[in-house]
């Protein structure tokens, strides 16, 4: 019994505690309505691997086992532990007493909160529909599959009793956020100098779904001006279809690029998290003013080219958000034909390969590592140098101006792109202003492009390291980092901060 005491401070409570003998685990068992071979169920559960009984354990087997029936239909099931000592030995078995009821439907689905996004865009998220058997699983993807949207602030998932017990309503409740945006800015890019920055984007157009973005960009070295559109469930199929317009020119070290163009995207989901992709390409490009000193290799391109293409492309994302990612993968592969057959000048294969893992780790902090690689086939004739390879930037190799980290002509030192190349990045993500979506990275970057006559080889990667801060703003993903040339040469800067407006890896 608790002993009472009083001193200068107040009331002093001492309560004994007798531990008593602890109990070895002996047999575990599954008793009631089993819906699969014991066996199997037992293989959900924890404790018979356990030394010593332990009973947080056992609310974790009865929460797993509580997932398997209701993940096939039986949303009521009650499962309670029976827990035997033995009175010779301190040795306890253990019973789960089943009992399943009967399978669950969904009556009906409830939406609610959405004062912009209409209901079908909703519902058409939803792994589960009227009718269909209750299921855990379902209930979670459609979860995920609305958070992934980016339109809500707030997304919950309530179930509610039916008009019979084997009737259940569910009540999708979300909370709308702004989607669009209308900015105006300058800004600095490793790739485009200064620039000043038009937009107007919008990813859930008139509550439909759709995206539309219009920008233009005007820069020391760039003109940009772009529209694109997207429907990501073309006459309510699974198909996605997307147009983009663009004109670009665009100055570079010894020539201009004047150029416009378009692409026609269509793409079609298989399983949970892969897509197909199909992207048809055709620009109009003519290189002029091109420096009287420009590598021969330059000179060569001079005039107007045409680029006619056809783009296969595979990807798996598992990602639990496309910008502030903490777990999951995005994994793709793609092949590109630029071929005279269809109606161009350029003939070239390219493909590429890119892959991205987020490794959660301790305090909401997430590793990242990205690898990516690429190799052209075909003459320098038949490629444009504006679709070789070129490394150094925010987007490959850190702390190196754009096109530095590659080949180079041999007797006028421009960059001439490679016909192949591999990157390694290396990330450690934390969070600094965790509702405002900005975070800090500390980063490792590896990589080369090498020249038609030259090899692979991992041992020429060239590396930097440094910061940097990303914030997931309303109008897009803005980053700024710098990075440290970690192996400088006599005609480089050994580090360099970088500006970017736009997507990650």
């Amino acid at each position: 019994t608790p002993e009472i005491s009083y001193d200068d401070k107040g009331i002093v409570i001492k309560v004994p505690i007798v531990e008593g003998p602890r109990y070895k685990i002996g047999k575990v068992t599954l008793e009631g309505d089993l819906i699969d071979k014991p066996e199997n169920l037992l293989m959900l559960t924890k404790l018979p691997r356990q030394k010593y009984l332990n009973r947080e354990e056992l609310q974790k087997d009865i929460q797993r086992l509580t997932e398997f029936y209701q993940d096939h239909g039986y949303a009521n099931v009650e499962i309670n532990p029976r827990i035997l000592e033995s009175k010779k030995e301190p040795i306890a078995d253990v019973a789960y007493e089943i009992r399943k009821k009967e399978k669950v439907y969904i009556q009906r689905i409830n939406i609610s909160g959405n004062t912009k996004t209409r209901d079908k865009v909703i519902r058409r998220e939803l792994a589960i529909s009227e009718g269909d058997m209750y299921r855990t699983s379902l209930l979670k993807r459609s979860s995920y599959n609305l958070k992934r949207l980016d339109y809500f602030e707030k997304v919950e998932l309530e179930t509610s009793k039916g008009t019979a017990n084997n009737l259940m309503e569910l009540n999708v409740k979300v909370k709308e956020k702004p989607t669009g945006a209308i900015s105006f800015g300058a800004g600095y890019s490793s790739e485009e100098s200064i620039f000043a920055v038009g937009q107007i984007y919008q990813r859930n157009f008139l509550g439909k779904g759709q995206k539309l973005a219009l920008q233009a960009q005007l820069g020391r070295e760039t003109q940009r001006y772009s529209i694109s559109f997207t429907e990501p469930w073309l006459m309510d199929t699974h198909f996605s279809l997307g147009l983009d317009a663009y004109n670009l020119a665009y100055d570079y070290d010894d020539y201009t690029k004047d150029s416009f163009g378009g692409n026609l995207r269509l793409s079609y989901p298989f399983g949970d998290w892969s897509r197909f992709y199909f992207t048809y390409s055709y620009e109009d490009a003519d290189i002029t003013d091109v420096a009287y000193d420009a590598a021969l290799v330059i000179k060569d391109q001079e005039g107007k080219h045409t680029k006619s293409s056809v783009t296969f492309a595979l990807e798996r994302d598992t990602r639990d958000h496309p910008f502030l990612a903490t777990q999951g993968s995005d994994n793709s592969i793609s092949i590109e034909y630029a071929g005279k057959a269809l109606g161009g000048d350029s003939d070239f294969v390219k493909y590429i390969v890119n892959s991205g893992w987020y490794i959660p780790l301790v305090w909401k902090t997430v590793g990242f590592i990205h690898v990516k690689g690429g190799y052209i086939s075909g003459s320098r004739d038949d490629v444009p140098l504006y679709e070789r390879f070129y490394l150094g930037g925010i987007n490959s190799v850190r702390g190196f101006e754009y096109g530095d980290v590659g080949p180079q002509d041999p007797e006028t030192g421009d960059d001439i792109g490679g016909n192949k190349f591999g990157q390694v990045n290396l990330e450690f993500l934390f969070p600094l202003l965790e509702k405002m979506g900005v975070r800090g990275v500390i980063f490792f970057d590896a990589g080369n492009a090498f020249d038609n006559d030259e090899d692979f080889d991992i041992s020429k990667f060239r590396t930097s390291a440094g910061g940097g801060i990303r914030w997931h703003s309303p109008m897009g993903p803005l980053r700024l980092e710098w990075g440290y040339n970690l192996d400088k040469r006599d005609d480089e800067d050994q580090s360099k901060w970088e500006f970017s407006m736009g997507l990650f890896f």
